[in-house]
């Protein structure tokens, strides 16, 4: 049976996001890349960045995908409530990616 939200899951609000794709390598996070996040997870599969407008452990659900903030990004990002960097494991991959505009739904806001 399809559900259309996850169970134990509140839906908040739907929002039109800009996304975009980034990894944790120098060119995407800078030269002092260390592949933690800046909330002091180490980056994976699954964890976006957002504006603090979103706290740590928010969930959001994109093209069916259910996300966690758990990183921020530079001005870009911050003074941007509308804008998602979503985490992937190499460059290439988050070039490939792109960027799009697309509905995301808030389930919950942080922990």
């Amino acid at each position: 049976m399809f559900q259309s939200k996850p169970l134990g899951l509140v839906c908040s609000y739907q929002l039109m996001v800009e996304v975009t794709h980034y990894c944790a390598c120098a060119k995407c996070c800078g030269s002092n890349a260390q592949g933690l996040t800046a909330s002091g997870k180490q980056a994976a599969v699954g964890m976006v960045a957002m504006s603090s407008h979103y706290p740590f452990g928010t969930q959001i659900m994109i093209n069916g995908t259910m996300y966690t903030v758990e990183d921020r990004g530079g001005s870009g990002i911050e003074n941007n409530i509308h804008r998602v960097d979503i985490y992937v494991p190499d460059h290439q991959q988050a070039l490939r990616m792109g960027r799009y505009t697309t509905t995301a739904t808030i389930y919950r806001l942080g922990r």
